[in-house]
């Protein structure tokens, strides 16, 4: 074929190879590359997911262990707590606001509504783009459920309610594990870290009203001494936002009418009907911070493990989730390979459902594999992914094995594997909210 004059035929070739990739990707309706960057406002004029029934919702919690804590605390209004914006992935991010709560109840304090670190922006540019709690979680729903609890700890909106105040004293720093470094984690509580607090506050007793700046802590609140059932309860605090559900749902809706029987989704756990996975891959040796299970952090070992126990399990598909797409591409692959038929949402969600995962960040995404998950007959993660270890504790809630860290691996109940070393990672299982 002749070329118009000025047109070179090595990038006309180049632009005819692009066009045909595209054509395939669109095609083949399965993006797996995520983009580095999108918008993350869930509330956009774009289009919405399908109403469909709320099977991961629930109603407000009525914890009888949170109540009496909350009840036999003396709150004092002259000191509010002004939580430190949490980065990091759901599961991260969730720790840390449940720390931060927890602490302001230990402490008998009022509270900010914290906020979230957008980890995109913050990764592309280095700056602490926040927004507000609904990126990820139903703040009204976590408003009414700490104001039912808690009647006597005041909350707030905006820390310019507290901030504008006069003669205020603050805010002041206040890095919590700081006051009980003298305290090993196993030996810490809230009491003995109220006590310290109330030590270090007592300086600060003339002028008041002042107002507290507490520092990020992830995996420092010794949530495993907590008493009876109120570290489940507590976590529940923080339920996923409406949209998220949503998705969620009708992912798990799709993912169903692969089975001959109606099974009742709503259950917390699935029985005999998929092998749930995450994946999670560090392929930069400067990130690991810890030498503990090394071979662990890589593609080959994770897929072997996980793959094997899909083969014996007698699930009839694997639902896997990953932070890389790369990698979720390469498993369906390796599956392939070993008759194992294996679903993700991109596979799941169409049209609008689509439209609507895709205005979403990765972070906001991955939540819809995090409930997706949680349900699964079987689940496998890995010891260094917080994701996959905080899905796993919310799912032993459920299990009859009592103590999970026993081995064979770093965590083992019937319902789920977390692959490592038994113990090797004791703040995990010390430190994570279920």
């Amino acid at each position: 074929m002749e070329l118009p004059a000025g047109v070179n035929r090595r990038y006309a070739s180049l632009a005819g190879f692009i066009l045909f990739a595209l054509w395939c990707w669109v095609a083949f309706d399965r993006p797996y590359h995520f983009p580095s960057h999108i918008p993350w406002n869930i509330y956009s004029n774009g289009p919405q997911a399908s109403p469909t029934t709320d099977i991961f919702d629930y109603p407000l919690i009525d914890s009888p262990a949170i109540r009496d804590v909350c009840a036999n605390t003396a709150f004092n209004s002259s000191i509010t707590f002004i939580c430190d914006e949490a980065p990091g992935d759901v599961a991260e991010v969730r720790n840390s606001i449940l720390n931060c709560v927890r602490y302001a109840i230990a402490a008998g304090a009022r509270i900010v509504v914290p906020r979230i670190v957008m980890r995109e922006d913050y990764d592309r540019d280095g700056m602490r783009n926040t927004t507000d709690l609904s990126y990820m979680f139903d703040t009204e729903y976590f408003l009414g459920a700490l104001g039912a609890l808690c009647p006597n700890m005041q909350t707030f909106m905006f820390s310019k309610q507290v901030l504008e105040v006069k003669d205020l004293y603050g805010p002041i720093t206040l890095v919590p594990e700081a006051l009980a470094k003298k305290i090993p984690l196993a030996e810490m509580s809230a009491e003995n870290w109220r006590e310290a607090f109330q030590k270090w506050a007592s300086q600060y007793t003339d002028p008041q009203p002042i107002v507290i700046e507490l520092g990020r802590t992830f995996l420092q609140y010794p949530v495993a001494k907590e008493e009876g059932n109120f570290a489940y309860s507590f976590g529940r605090l923080l339920k996923f936002h409406w949209d998220i559900r949503n998705l969620a749902a009708i992912t798990l809706l799709k993912l169903s009418e692969s089975f001959a029987s109606s099974p009742d989704l709503a259950q917390p756990i699935l029985p005999d009907l998929y092998f749930g996975v995450h994946l999670s891959i560090v392929r930069d040796s400067a990130t690991i911070t810890s030498k503990v299970d090394l071979a662990h952090y890589s593609y080959e070992t994770q897929s072997k493990l996980f793959l094997e126990q899909a083969s014996k399990s007698g699930l009839p598909l694997i639902y896997v989730s990953s932070d890389d797409g790369a990698d979720l591409v390469q498993f369906i692959h390796d599956a392939k390979t070993l008759n194992l038929t294996v679903m993700n949402k991109f596979d799941l969600l169409k049209g609008w459902d689509r439209e609507t995962l895709l205005e979403l960040t990765p972070d906001q995404q991955a939540m819809i594999d995090y409930l997706v998950l949680s349900k699964a007959s079987q689940f496998a993660g890995i010891g260094h992914s917080s994701f996959a270890w905080n899905i796993a504790l919310q799912r032993h809630h459920f299990a009859e094995q009592k103590d999970p860290f026993d081995g064979p691996q770093t965590l083992s109940d019937e319902l789920s594997q977390i692959y490592g070393t038994p113990r090797a990672r004791p703040a995990y299982s010390a430190s994570m909210w279920p």
